[in-house]
């Protein structure tokens, strides 16, 4: 293709080439959209057109990039403020560009170029933002070869029969249908609902990060007491298993598939799911270790977590490119 022309999925979400300027002209579009949605003005709106490569998968890469950028919308009940609407808009910004990568890195060859520190990526996101999102994308890429492998079983399949016997309507189609349902969830959970949560002053990342991997342990079946454990201990066990399964519950579901998995007879694993399931538990676990963010909402405002660990208020401005930018005073 020539590098005047440039592949991609039209407003109709229709398959086109065309000129990298039309291209371009969409993406302002739709940019402005969502900046007006939250109240924001920009005169310029930066634009970064990102090759595919011309493959036989292109078109899936194209239509998963689109249905995942979709789910990143924020409801109507939100009133933002400048700094609020700033931020918000940074977070969608960051969603519109994992959606990209995350498509490639299921259906596509070029995501270890896409993300590494001199690929396209690195020229619209920050070093740590790269950083976190490498990782980020590969837990969901493990979830994914997750609930791929179990759906194409059919009537064998963990997932439905789990799902149907605990009497969940199931509101999708097909494994891409519940993969973009649980992203949708997962940008409710990450990016909008705890907006305007009355978080305390200061979060302990030691605590989230220790409650994230009693999780993992819980699902590599390691949270067991031997037989020299007292009745108290027991019962303490019991109702922290029940809080873990109530959590896994409450996360959608992500969870829900977690759970079919994991109270299925694991003496009827084949070593495919037993592979798969070792790789999520080491990916969700590389990505509570590696991944990390100063950037906290404290009750509708957008915070910085200093070195003392004290919340200072964020303050927001556009450049004259149209980029966002933060200070704390």
């Amino acid at each position: 293709m020539s590098n005047n022309y440039f592949q991609c999925l039209n407003p109709q979400g229709q398959l086109v080439q065309v000129s990298r300027e039309t291209a371009a002209q969409w993406k302002i579009q739709e940019g402005s959209s969502k900046d007006r949605y939250l109240g924001i003005h920009r005169s310029e709106i930066p634009v970064t057109l990102i090759n595919m490569p011309d493959t036989a998968e292109t078109i899936e890469v194209l239509y998963l990039a689109r249905a995942l950028t979709l789910v990143g919308q924020y409801s109507a009940e939100i009133a933002a403020e400048p700094e609020t609407a700033c931020m918000m808009r940074t977070n969608q910004h960051y969603w519109e560009i994992k959606a990209v990568a995350l498509a490639n890195l299921i259906y596509g060859e070029q995501h270890r170029e896409m993300t590494s520190e001199h690929g396209p990526l690195s020229k619209i996101m920050p070093r740590q933002g790269l950083y976190n999102l490498r990782y980020d994308i590969a837990a969901d890429k493990a979830l994914f070869d997750l609930l791929h492998y179990d759906l194409a079983q059919a009537k064998h399949s963990r997932i439905l029969s789990w799902s149907k016997a605990q009497g969940f309507k199931l509101d999708w189609q097909s494994e891409i249908d519940l993969f973009i349902e649980i992203q949708r969830q997962q940008f409710q959970q990450q990016y909008e609902t705890v907006i305007y949560e009355p978080l305390p002053i200061k979060r302990d990342k030691r605590l989230i990060r220790r409650a994230h991997r009693r999780f993992i342990e819980y699902l590599e079946d390691k949270v067991v007491l031997d037989d020299a454990g007292s009745f108290a201990q027991r019962d303490q066990l019991d109702r922290e298993i029940l809080e873990i399964r109530a959590a896994f519950l409450a996360a959608g579901w992500e969870g829900r598939v977690l759970l079919a998995i994991f109270d299925s007879h694991r003496n009827e694993w084949s070593k495919q799911l037993q592979k798969l399931w070792r790789q999520y538990c080491k990916k969700q676990r590389q990505l509570v270790t590696h991944v990390d963010s100063n950037i906290h909402w404290l009750i509708g405002s957008p915070t910085y977590a200093s070195q003392t660990s004290a919340l200072i208020p964020l303050k927001s401005s556009i450049n004259s490119q149209g980029k966002f930018a933060w200070s704390t005073s």
